[in-house]
């Protein structure tokens, strides 16, 4: 597999992907521990976790514990043990991928494996497992020494391992390989129907229409492999990336705009003045690169709010941007009008359900449209809503546990010894010709909170070598 490709596929992959809406806001480092709590601000997932995922529409999301991966639903219950050293998210058709070893597998809802770890890991990193989901047409990328294929559901080869990269299926049927460092599209049976012949391509939008590089110039193709906007420009995105979508970001040289599905280029914005800095509800954000504030202009490039804030988000659909004004945040409406005055340390986006996180008197909390706080400040950084009318939120200064997994176990029995954990713990802290056993240290506690009453081993486990 040939690492540059793979990893430039991965960047865009991650580019096109929506974003979350329970993000953790970037100001504070992740160095805490992670929680999560409903509209009322109650704590349904108590702080303890080091990383949460976003739930998947089974309601099952990933969390991680010192290093291990397992998954909790919308209560906080820990359904499936966090035993893994990596998990990704369900997928469509509810199978995830976890990493054991150098391998990895696929696990159903239950936490059973519907496909056994048998695909050998050679470059592990943190998209991994979203590169190998499986897609909605039931299909997902795996390797085979260096090259990659695809297989169904039940770990068949579907499409022979052939290509030096792949991507995922896209909702049209299509996905892109790669192959001698040249790009093409392949159908669900493996055929080739875009040759495989540009320096770099992107999946098709809704329109039909896909970016391809050709040396150093990107232009647009049909379905049928045809350039229909020639090679023109410096820059090239897919249509509907962060714009609506009967229109695409294009540059030519220094100048950059928006293309019809015509090719018809408009350019909206002197890259020798201003900084796309992102788009939102048809504004589209700029920085100034002489002062470095920012500001919007609408999809005709007019500046329709006047670049003077420290920095900016994007508008949320009910017309609301958080925006930084003398090192205090507050929010604008679109006619760039203080809704809520600037008065926080920091404001992150409202939620569909109304809610944003605020930071005040140095801790987060949330507020309503009206500016007034719902939740107390009382985090040391917090997220948006989901859909689930959760929120990630985190606290520091926690004291870090080690929680093994005691689902196999009678309740109110939590012998050390048992626990898969705690053996190979001490394993590696013991020589090759001693017996590691492990001792006391280790505690059973019957949480409904954690586990559906069945409860976890906590603490470091102590060890002795025999």
């Amino acid at each position: 597999m040939k690492s540059k490709s793979f990893f430039a596929i991965l960047i865009f992959l991650t580019f096109i992907t929506i974003s979350s809406v329970n993000a953790i806001s970037p100001r504070l480092p992740k160095l805490g521990k992670f929680g999560l709590v409903n509209e009322k601000g109650d704590l349904v997932v108590k702080p303890i976790y080091d990383q949460i995922g976003e739930f998947s529409k089974n309601g099952l999301a990933v969390v991680h514990l010192n290093g291990r991966a397992g998954f909790i639903n919308t209560k906080g219950e820990v359904v499936i043990s966090i035993k893994f050293e990596d998990a990704g998210d369900f997928a469509i058709n509810d199978l995830a991928a976890v990493k054991v070893g150098n391998y990895w597998g696929y696990i159903d809802s239950s936490g059973a494996y519907a496909i056994e770890p048998k695909f050998e890991i050679k470059f592990y990193h943190s998209e991994f497992l979203r590169h190998v989901q499986f897609s909605s047409q039931g299909l997902a990328a795996a390797v085979k020494g260096d090259e990659w294929g695809y297989i169904d559901k039940h770990g068949q080869w579907v499409i022979q391992p052939q290509f030096h990269d792949v991507t995922v299926f896209f909702d049209d049927g299509l996905a892109l390989v790669e192959s001698n460092w040249k790009w093409g599209f392949i159908d669900q049976k493996g055929t080739i129907v875009i040759p495989i012949k540009f320096d770099k391509a992107y999946r098709f939008s809704l329109n039909g229409l896909a970016p391809i590089k050709i040396e150093d110039k990107w232009g647009y193709i049909n379905k049928s492999g045809e350039i229909v906007i020639p090679t023109d420009f410096s820059t090239a995105y897919g249509f509907g990336t962060e714009i609506p979508g009967n229109y695409a970001r294009a540059c030519i040289k220094e100048s950059c705009g928006f293309i019809d599905q015509l090719g018809k280029f408009i350019p909206y914005l002197n890259m020798d003045k201003y900084i796309l800095a992102g788009y939102s509800n048809g504004f589209i954000q700029i920085q100034d690169r002489e002062n470095l504030k920012h500001g919007f202009m609408n999809l005709m490039g007019e500046i329709v709010i006047e670049p003077i804030y420290g920095s900016t988000g994007g508008f949320s659909k009910d017309g609301l941007a958080p925006v930084s004004l003398n090192g205090l945040w507050g929010y604008l409406n679109t006619k760039g009008e203080f809704a809520i005055s600037a008065q926080f340390i920091y404001a992150g986006s409202f939620s569909s359900n109304g809610i944003a996180p605020a930071q005040l008197d140095g801790k987060f909390g949330y507020i309503n449209k009206m500016g007034a706080p719902i939740i107390s400040p009382q985090f040391d950084n917090a997220g948006e809503f989901n859909e689930f009318g959760l929120a990630k939120v985190e606290i520091k200064g926690i004291e870090n546990q080690t929680i093994y997994s005691n689902t196999t176990l009678p309740e109110h029995s939590c012998n050390a010894e048992k626990t898969d954990f705690c053996s190979t713990y001490c394993s590696a802290r013991c020589p090759a010709t001693k017996k590691a056993v492990c001792t006391k240290g280790i505690v059973h506690i019957p949480d409904p909170n954690i586990d559906a009453g069945i409860g976890y081993c906590v603490k470091e486990p102590s060890c002795t070598c025999e």
